[in-house]
């Protein structure tokens, strides 16, 4: 062995032997959720061996589990074309599209994934996902059914189907469905939001508050729960347990912005209905609590409705003017505004902001007798 072949073969091994421990590192660095760090020695590692399909998938991933989903588009793109014949790589990179909500690329690749792998239940789940999120719930429900089969106790999969059905309008078998999933999984909360949706879209006002009093109980500091089934018993004409649902919550959780501006709004819904002077003092003291500069929309249009009721007209039109500049805008601080603009006998602006309330919501409202 010559002296030069010899010296090739050591630097050879040598940068071998620190490509593996650099792919080595990275993957220790993901196991201790640094993708930072594992993007740092995958570099290196390609630095030595920039033709590594490894290396590339490797650091895609890790890009991906950093949030930046254009580089691990890129690399992981590369990994593919160094190796069309591997399936991990078609797998992350219908992973990273499906991110990238380029749902069609997605189905693409896990499609080719399955031309080689037609029993693997996660991968037809994750195509089922791509076509539903695409729109094209037809030809997912088929892919999700076989997922299934394959495993039966997939309950992500069995939600998906649900949700597919709830899209078809198939409402009784979507309602069966989640109920199995609810009833396998109890804590799997986005089943029950689910079944909340479809018995608010059958008007079954009993199931919807079961599922929003299982929500709460699972849930129990998250606001929204208790605000959802505070809008569930509202929608029942049960508005009194509405506002006693809010008022416990509040009493748990008394910083909450958002707990503070929903039982606001149901205090004013509330002596609005009831003709109720003190329910109207008490959306005043809340609606004065909250921070204006960072306050909804809804909030915003139901604090300008709490003082249209009390007679401020003019201070009124002032907070229903941030409302209707909110993003995203509540479509009744239009209609409030019109009556606000009536009460100080601006009957063009009035018959402005009505038509913009219509606009949005495609509805008609009558004019005032007295609006020429």
């Amino acid at each position: 062995m010559t002296a030069a072949i010899a010296v090739y073969i050591s630097t050879t091994l040598l940068k071998t032997s620190e490509f593996q421990e650099l792919i080595a590192h990275g993957d220790r660095a993901i196991q201790d959720y640094d993708a930072s760090l594992a993007i740092e020695h995958y570099s290196g590692a390609l630095a030595l061996n920039g033709q590594s399909m490894v290396a590339y998938l490797k650091r895609g991933a890790a890009y991906k589990i950093r949030g930046d989903l254009n580089a691990a588009l890129r690399d992981t793109t590369i990994a593919v074309q160094l190796d069309p014949t591997a399936t991990q790589p078609h797998e992350q990179l219908g992973d990273v599209t499906l991110e990238l909500q380029k749902f069609d690329e997605a189905d693409r690749h896990y499609t080719r994934y399955l031309n080689i792998d037609q029993e693997n239940p996660f991968l037809l789940y994750k195509l089922g996902l791509a076509r539903e999120r695409s729109g094209n719930v037809a030809t997912a429900i088929p892919v999700i059914r076989k997922a299934l089969e394959i495993k039966p106790d997939f309950y992500q999969a069995r939600y998906l189907l649900g949700l597919c059905l709830v899209e078809q309008a198939r409402f009784s078998e979507a309602s069966h469905i989640l109920r199995t999933v609810t009833t396998e999984q109890p804590g799997f909360l986005p089943a029950r939001e689910a079944l909340a949706n479809i018995y608010f879209s059958l008007g079954n006002s009993r199931l919807e508050l079961q599922e929003h009093d299982a929500l709460v109980a699972l849930d129990q500091k998250n606001p929204n729960r208790h605000i959802g089934r505070a809008r569930a018993y509202a929608r029942a004409d049960q508005l009194d347990f509405g506002l006693l649902t809010l008022q416990r919550a509040l009493e748990a959780n008394p910083d909450s912005p958002i707990l503070i501006e929903t039982l606001a709004e149901f205090y004013v819904r509330f002596a609005e209905i009831r003709d109720d002077h003190t329910a109207l003092s008490d959306a005043l003291i809340s609606f004065n609590m909250i921070d204006l500069s960072t306050a909804s929309s809804r909030a915003l249009a139901y604090f300008g409705k709490t003082l249209l009721l009390a007679g401020d007209s003019t201070t009124a039109r002032h907070i229903l003017g941030l409302a209707i500049s909110r993003s995203p805008v509540e479509p009744e601080a239009f209609l409030i505004l019109s009556l606000v603009e009536e009460e100080l006998l601006n009957w063009s602006e009035a018959r402005k902001s009505r038509q913009k309330y219509e606009i949005l919501t495609n509805s008609i409202i009558a004019s005032p007798a007295n609006n020429n």
